[in-house]
């Protein structure tokens, strides 16, 4: 396989992750803009944590969990981020957003909880496309050509 061919399918192929990566990201941020946007925010408490246990590290994280109340009902949410150590302790408030006519639905009003994995994505997304545009354009053999 030639330096050119190789050049070629790295940067296809980090255009494509990247691109993958951008349109993933896009998708999770436009959901939580939907949900920011025509969501009602009510104040929950942290009642504990979910622990899961990632066997391949033998390492447990913990999701916080949170209780709150629409209607007169008690609901729970879970957020689905985790830190090292824990953001919260037991009996912080904490903002809910619930979306129109799903009470069962909430989900944590958090920056971490509702962008932090769009922003990494779309991050990585502009990274790769990077190196595949570089890899596009860079030199290959002493000559500047394109290796499309």
């Amino acid at each position: 396989m030639t330096t050119a061919t190789r050049a070629r399918i790295f940067s296809w192929l980090c255009f494509t992750l990247g691109g993958a990566a951008l349109v993933v990201g896009a998708g999770w941020g436009s959901s939580s803009a939907r949900l920011v946007a025509g969501a009602t925010t009510v104040d929950g408490r942290i009642t504990g944590y979910r622990e899961i246990v990632q066997d391949r590290r033998n390492h447990t994280v913990k999701h916080p969990l949170a209780e709150y109340e629409v209607g007169g009902k008690i609901y729970q949410a879970e957020s689905p981020a985790h830190t090292e150590p824990p953001r919260f302790k037991t009996g912080d408030a904490v903002k809910i957003l619930v979306p129109p006519g799903d009470p069962a639905g909430g989900k944590f009003g958090g920056f971490v909880d509702l962008w932090l994995g769009p922003l990494v994505l779309a991050v990585l997304g502009t990274i790769l496309c990077g190196v595949g545009w570089w890899g596009r354009s860079r030199r290959i053999g002493g000559a500047s050509r394109s290796v499309f």
